[in-house]
């Protein structure tokens, strides 16, 4: 018998086996941080969400601070606030700005036209806010709201709903840094 051919046989499979057990491990461990994560954000006395907007965007109103959730996986939970979760001074914030990756996309609509023309109808696929805040090393921090490769179109629900959280988070900073302006 020729073992050779046996060892060549069997290479996929166990190739099959080792990317599996490869992967049970790594959801383990995802699954154990996102818990130690959530068990975190229980513990940390110096912020306490009062509003948050859609998980990506956390004020403490108290303490005048505010923060982007940290992403989890494996959890029920997708963000959380943990000790590794960088806290910001509402007087931290200098500026922000609404990123919006746009395109088209083209179809060809006969219904529509007697010339059979084609029709254009604009899309999205990056949603992203960008605070400058006051540090030199890392000045600028990013909030993606909405992040889709291929695009989607602008009246589409998801888009809809990504575009008023980003605004919602927008309108909050502009709160903020009205009130910071006007202590000064």
């Amino acid at each position: 018998m020729d073992y050779s051919v046996f060892i060549l046989g069997s290479l996929p499979f166990l190739f099959f086996i080792i990317c599996v057990i490869v992967k049970i491990n790594k959801d383990s461990s995802d699954k154990r941080f996102a818990e130690q994560a959530l068990a975190e954000q229980d513990k940390i006395d110096y912020f306490k969400t009062t509003r948050s907007v859609s998980n990506l965007f956390c004020i403490d109103e108290k303490r005048k601070k505010w923060a982007i959730p940290q992403k989890l996986s494996n959890c029920n939970t997708k963000f959380a606030i943990t000790k590794n979760t960088k806290i910001y001074s509402y007087s931290d914030i200098i500026s922000y700005q609404l990123i919006e990756e746009t395109g088209s996309s083209t179809t060809n609509q006969p219904h529509l036209f007697v010339n059979d023309s084609l029709i254009s109808t604009p899309t999205c696929s990056k949603i992203q806010i960008i605070i400058t805040v006051n540090n030199i090393y890392n000045p600028n921090v990013y909030i993606e709201v909405f992040n889709f490769p291929y695009g989607c179109k602008k009246t589409s629900r998801l888009y809809l709903d990504a575009h008023k959280t980003a605004q919602d988070i927008i309108s909050i900073l502009k709160i903020i840094t009205n009130n910071k302006n006007d202590s000064l």
